[in-house]
Order: C-alpha cells, then structure tokens, then sequence
C-alpha cells in the first residue's frame, strides 16, 4: 500500500480554495451592474427623505408659531434666519419663530425674543414663500389667523426636480394643508391648482 502524500491533489485543493483572475473579473462585473442598477432607486429614496425632512420640519415651524399665538394671545411671526437672533431673506438658512410685538416682521425689540429656531436642512435645496402681500415673513395674530397672508412654501430640491417638490398651503385662517398631485402628472399643485415649477 502506497502511503506516500499525493502533492498532486494537496496542490489542488490549495488552489481551490483562492479566486482566478477571471472569477474576481467575473465577480466585480456583476457588482458593477447591480451597483447600477440600485443607484436609481437609491437616489430617488435619498431625495423623497429630503423633501419631507424639509416639509415636516417647516410645518412644525407652522403650527408652532400658530399654537404659541393662540396660546398666549400674541402676535407671533415665523422669518427666515439670519443667525439665531436675527431675520433674514433666505428660508433655505432655518426658520425663526419669535413674539412680534410691534408686529412689524423683525426682531427689534427687547420684548421681542426668538421661541424656536428650526435648523437648515443640511442639503442644497430651495425654500420659498409666496403670499398676497409680498412680505418676507408669515405672522399669525392672537386669534391664529394670518394677517391676510394666505400663501405657499415651496421647496425644490437642487436639481430643480418638480417631481420631489413639495408644498404647505396656508389658507386665511392660518391653516395650512399640503399640497397634493390631483391631476395624476406626479407633480404637486398649489392652491391655485397649477403644477409647482422649480
């Protein structure tokens, strides 16, 4: 009986147990193409998550400032950031919160002090609001109504993609409500019922 080791299949077995060159080749082709084929999906989640970060965040802005009018019965105006004290043009900076007291849309008053401040999204995006009146500010009175302020926020992602814009309609009592797609085209409508163009 020959009991001599059989080098021949130990070599075998060694290198089974490693990769060719043309397996690994094989095997990073087939990652590439299912890399590929998930980037769509993935990037289109990405930016859904991103618009409704910023719609939910800006519609807590919302009703905050609107339950802290009723609830104090003082005027309370909602602006865009400058720095955490201060108003500023760009919504895209965060939303301030504060008491008006002399109902002018600014912060200049010592009276006058900053109840929120809801941070920037963290993205490249547009925020914008467009209201009868023009002003740069939404304020709600004591009774939780807008002073005849009925308007839309809307965001646009930075592609400018109206398919992941959004919209917060806010009627003349103050309420606001989303923006829906009620034609079916998968782009949302303002109140007037045309499509958001970012």
């Amino acid at each position: 009986m020959d009991t001599k080791p059989n080098h021949q299949n130990g070599s075998a077995m060694y290198r089974s147990l490693g990769f060719t060159l043309i397996e690994l080749l094989a095997a990073l082709m087939i990652t590439a193409i299912l890399a590929m084929l998930v980037a769509p999906s993935f990037q289109h989640l990405l930016m859904r998550n991103q618009a409704h970060k910023i719609y939910s965040q800006t519609l807590q802005a919302i009703n905050f400032a609107r339950a802290n009018a009723l609830t104090t019965q003082t005027t309370t105006t909602l602006c865009p950031a400058h720095s955490n004290i201060e108003c500023g043009k760009n919504w895209e900076n965060g939303i301030l919160v504060f008491n008006d007291i002399n109902e002018n849309g600014e912060i200049d008053n010592e009276l006058e002090k900053v109840l929120s401040n809801f941070p920037a999204g963290g993205h490249q995006y547009s925020l914008r609001w467009a209201a009868f009146g023009n002003r740069s500010y939404l304020r709600y009175t004591a009774l939780g109504h807008t002073h005849s302020q009925n308007g839309t926020f809307v965001y646009c992602p930075e592609n400018g993609d109206a398919l992941y814009a959004r919209a917060i309609i806010i009627n003349r009592a103050g309420r606001p409500r989303r923006g829906y797609d009620k034609n079916g085209n998968g782009i949302i409508e303002r109140a007037n019922g045309k499509d958001i163009k970012c």
